[in-house]
């Protein structure tokens, strides 16, 4: 009866590998992961992955592979040590699932690495979004003005910034809700907008083509939703039409998190506002220079 058990209970923990070749189980690794990543994360878990391919063969059998053997792997690749820190935790993540039922043969438990210092990005100034608001004109001038505006003031993420919906937004406070399904992880959270950003998006919201509750804010001329790229492609011209160059999301997201933390914020409401877990997270963002160091000696000096 025990051994009937035991045998249940490695079945229920074993995942559901059908091949034990390190190429077939890299790709159940990922086909299972697929639905829980964002898209950015999943190419790099792709990517770091198939260093594993490039060295074992993807015929190899997982579990013979050995520490020794990971320690060679991780010593030659020829990368950043951002990137090998990347792939060492990619790795991690692969063999804990592929030794659940058995953590004690996983081969990665005592291979250990720090996660390398990287320079913070500055991101997007105030004055380069003021700079691009000014230059944008056209029949989109006001959905435009409105998604540059609010994609600065709100800091959010690509996914729950295109995913925002009507209902989302109160036009009155400002408060902007980051629902769970647009939200990183299990996160449910606000953000406020004041000022030019929530004057804009309000003239927007009165044009909306789709004034349904549940329509995505950012929309077309005939009232579709904008995909991701549709919305990369407005900033993208935008910027172009200023003069600037190409900024990303996250340089939109890193230049409001410095914005506000230079307007006198705590870290940790910079921290708050921008959905991190982690300080060392926000930290990243904030690319203070000497410029901000003679600022913050001015006004905090202990002896003027």
């Amino acid at each position: 009866m025990i051994n009937q058990i035991e045998i249940v209970e490695k079945t229920q923990l074993t995942p559901q590998k059908t091949s034990f070749f390190l190429g077939d189980a890299i790709e159940e690794f990922l086909m299972i992961k697929r639905p829980q990543l964002q898209p950015k994360s999943l190419k790099t878990y792709t990517e770091s992955l198939n260093c594993l391919l490039l060295y074992f063969r993807s015929d190899r059998d997982t579990e013979t592979i050995s520490r020794t053997e990971l320690l060679y792997f991780f010593a030659e690749l020829e990368r950043t040590p951002a990137g090998v820190f990347m792939v060492w935790q990619t790795a991690g993540f692969f063999f804990r699932w592929f030794y659940a039922a058995e953590p004690y043969k996983n081969p990665m438990q005592e291979i250990h690495m720090s996660r390398p210092k990287r320079d913070p990005i500055k991101g997007i100034e105030p004055e380069q979004v003021e700079k691009i608001l000014k230059k944008i004109s056209g029949a989109n001038a006001v959905r435009d003005k409105a998604l540059i505006a609010v994609l600065f003031a709100s800091a959010l993420r690509d996914a729950e910034f295109c995913g925002l919906q009507l209902q989302d937004i109160n036009v009155r406070t400002g408060q902007i809700n980051v629902r769970s399904a647009n939200a990183k992880g299990r996160k449910f959270r606000q953000v406020f907008i004041q000022g030019k950003p929530l004057l804009l998006l309000s003239r927007w919201i009165k044009k909306l083509p789709d004034q349904d509750p549940t329509a995505n804010i950012w929309q077309t001329r005939n009232g579709s939703a904008l995909t991701e790229a549709g919305v990369r492609d407005i900033v993208s011209r935008c910027c172009e039409a200023a003069g600037l160059e190409n900024f990303s999301f996250h340089d939109f997201r890193r230049g409001a998190a410095l914005a506000i933390k230079r307007n006198g914020a705590d870290i940790k409401d910079v921290s708050h506002f921008l959905g991190h877990a982690d300080l060392k997270t926000t930290e990243r963002y904030l690319a203070l220079d000497d410029t901000d160091n003679a600022a913050t000696a001015a006004l905090f000096a202990p002896l003027k």
